[in-house]
């Protein structure tokens, strides 16, 4: 019970404490003082950086050096940034840029700390101090039965500007983070890398969560977003997506920091969100903002793929992730990697329920289409098995019983597009697609299938079956790949050529599909 004779209490009024708690946090996160050090060991990296997207690496390696600049000691952190920014210039008209956008990013950190702190400590805090010190005449001054009252009313007259002072320290971080996220985006396209260097801001899991939660925002109520506003708020996981493929070949390990971004940034995403992600379309667009647009979807998508890497191997890496969060990105990539566990296998092909969960599913499909990083071997494995699970199951709305509906009826039936965009991205692993390929099991079952949509088929047939080496061994995975692929289409002739229930109602396009076939036994003569 409250003793009436205590001080007011900073955690009687909660805008006060929010306020508290949120400066403290933003200025850990910013870190001023590391800054500092940050700014010197970018001055030092420009000397060996060549272009801008060395320049990120080039001061990682040295990030082990701060504290010092040529053995001088490190200045506050405005004159380093000035002098990073004079280090930088005459280095071309890219390196100039990035020098600018690299001393805007910092300037802006320090400033809205500045600014926080300053709605906090210069003026918040002097009149919570006036309010105590008001409150502790009042109780000297008068009985006790009176000060219940007196008290109550002095917390009531302080609240309002502690409500106040917290909107404004909110607008102040608010307009910092959409601010970096602009000057990130430059960096971006100069080549720059976001996610790498000493220079965290826009990798922190601060800038997850809210990247997160503008994703939700614009897509909320049905709202077509604007593109360029969905860029903006991906960017960090584009950048991080040309990083991981950079030199192509396997993808390099995500760091802790990556991760940890990552998953906080899909922690705050739910199913619903990828599946308006994935209805967007762009024939509502002009072609530079289905561009743009694509470009976005491509950094969900390849996020995904991150995700789905680091939970497969359990590998959390010494970050924190409650239970709940496990569970939730658990949830996000079973929706479209364990079909048979959800309600397309619940509920019987050709129902309202089963149509439903079909839209969503070439949601999903579509979404994943954009990928462009490489998926792990057990993730490639999954999404194609997936696929032909799907692709299966939903045939079955075109079931002879069904026949006479169409005769009377519309045609109702929801088209399966989603398996082949789950394709598109279990190719892009093509040692991948060549072991599930190399068992008869799996090309068969790929090639007897009804496709409404057979390119995702054409390019895991396509990825999987090819070997670039100098001199590709007769018995190579791809080889017998290929075999398997030649002697399934020999065995499902009448399905490839779209003979089948489903064709009945004109529900499939083979013609990619047929092509990549042919393609393959004209290269497979001519091996011979």
């Amino acid at each position: 019970m409250v003793s009436y004779w205590w001080d007011l209490a900073l955690g009687e009024v909660q805008p006060l404490l929010m306020a508290v708690k949120k400066v403290e946090l933003f200025v850990m996160e910013i870190d001023p003082e590391d800054m500092a050090d940050t700014a010197a060991i970018y001055q030092q990296a420009v000397g060996e950086a060549r272009t801008a997207g060395d320049l990120a690496e080039a001061a990682s390696n040295l990030s082990g050096e701060s504290g010092s600049l040529d053995h001088t000691a490190i200045a506050d952190a405005d004159q380093r940034t000035t002098d990073t920014d004079g280090a930088l210039a005459g280095r071309g008209t890219g390196m100039e840029q990035v020098a600018q956008l690299l001393k805007l990013a910092m300037e802006t950190a320090l400033h809205h700390v500045s600014q926080v702190t300053w709605i906090l400590d210069g003026q918040l805090w002097p009149q919570w101090e006036a309010a105590k010190a008001s409150y502790a005449r009042a109780r000297e001054e008068n009985p006790e039965p009176l000060l219940p009252m007196i008290r109550a009313r002095h917390l009531a007259d302080f609240t309002p500007a502690a409500q106040e002072a917290e909107e404004k320290i909110d607008d102040e971080i608010a307009t910092y983070r959409r601010t970096l996220m602009r000057l990130g985006l430059e960096l971006y396209e100069q080549g720059y890398d976001l996610a790498g260097g000493p220079l965290d801001l826009w990798s922190s899991v601060y800038m997850a969560r809210e990247a997160a939660a503008k994703v939700k925002e614009l897509l909320a109520d049905g709202k077509r977003p604007d593109p360029d506003e969905l860029r903006l708020w991906t960017s960090v996981l584009n950048a991080l997506s040309r990083d991981l493929r950079d030199g192509g070949g396997t993808p390099r390990e995500l760091t802790d920091l990556e991760a940890e971004f990552v998953l906080c940034f899909f922690e705050k995403l739910d199913s619903d969100t990828l599946t308006a992600l994935g209805s967007l379309g762009t024939d509502h667009l002009e072609p530079a903002q289905a561009d743009t647009q694509r470009e976005a979807l491509q950094g969900i998508a390849d996020g995904l793929i991150m995700v789905r890497k680091i939970v497969d191997q359990n590998d959390y890496r010494g970050i924190y992730l409650s239970a709940e969060m496990q569970d939730k990105t658990d949830q996000l990539l079973r929706a479209f990697t364990e079909p048979r566990e959800g309600p397309l296998f619940d509920h019987e092909p050709g129902t309202d329920e089963f149509k439903a969960a079909l839209e969503k599913w070439n949601s999903y499909g579509a979404l994943m289409n954009e990928a462009e990083l490489p998926p792990s071997a057990a993730l490639s494995d999954q999404l194609a098995k997936a696929a032909v699970d799907v692709q299966e199951r939903s045939t079955g709305q075109y079931a002879p019983r069904d026949y006479f509906l169409f005769e009377l009826s519309p045609d109702t039936w929801v088209e399966n597009t989603g398996g082949s965009g789950l394709l598109h991205a279990a190719a892009l692993n093509e040692d991948a697609a060549a072991k599930h390929l190399r068992d008869p099991d799996n090309a068969g079952r790929l090639l007897r299938q009804q496709w409404e949509d057979s390119s995702g088929a054409a390019a895991y047939i396509s990825q999987g079956t090819r070997d670039l080496s100098a001199n590709p061994e007769p018995d190579s995975p791809q080889d017998q790949a290929r075999r398997n692929v030649l002697d399934a289409a020999d065995r499902h002739r009448e399905e490839l050529a779209g003979k089948g229930d489903q064709d009945k109602y004109g529900h499939t396009d083979h013609g990619q599909l047929r092509e990549t076939l042919d393609m393959l036994r004209e290269d497979h003569a001519t091996a011979r």
